[in-house]
Parts: structure tokens; C-alpha cells; sequence
């Protein structure tokens, strides 16, 4: 299980009226993440992205879960992800 006590997300300009969406399609990526390893952080920076305003909501979502999967990764946790095969539909 995968606990996330605030989650903070910074888009670029252009993005306000897509960001609570993007935000709710997030956390819906990050609860198909299967955690194996208990792991503690009182907190975890991504690296910058770039989003391209072309991307779906739903692609922009995926991106930055996939982003934090393999940030999680490199911090010695072990996960199993449908990260990248969850649906692509927009909701």
C-alpha cells in the first residue's frame, strides 16, 4: 500500500483549469502501485518534467506517477506497477 500524506503539485501556467483533474487522475495511478517494501519519508521530491499542454490528462497523470515510481525506486523500494498499462481514457 502506498500512504501519501500531502502531495503538492506545481504545473506550469495554462494548466489551472486541468489540474485538479490531472491531480485526481494521479492519485487513482498511484493506488494501482503495489508496494512490496515498507519504506518511510518525510518527503520526496520529483525531478522536473516537461508536460507538453498537447498530452491528455490522463497521459500527464501517468507521466508524473511513472515519474515517482522510479523516484521510489532509486530510494530502495521494490514496486509492482500498472502505472503504464492503466486505462489511457481520459475521465
Amino acid at each position: 500500500m502506498l500512504n501519501i500524506e500531502q502531495l503538492v503539485l506545481n504545473l506550469p501556467a495554462g494548466f489551472e483549469r486541468r489540474s485538479e483533474h490531472i491531480t485526481r487522475l494521479m492519485i487513482h495511478n498511484l493506488g494501482q502501485i503495489c508496494m512490496t517494501k515498507e519504506l518511510s519519508l518525510s518527503q520526496l521530491s520529483l525531478p522536473p518534467m516537461v508536460v507538453n499542454p498537447a498530452q491528455s490528462d490522463q497521459q500527464i497523470a501517468q507521466q508524473m506517477a511513472g515519474s515517482l515510481l522510479q523516484t521510489l525506486k532509486n530510494k530502495g523500494t521494490t514496486a509492482n506497477s500498472a502505472v503504464h498499462s492503466a486505462n489511457t481514457k481520459g475521465t
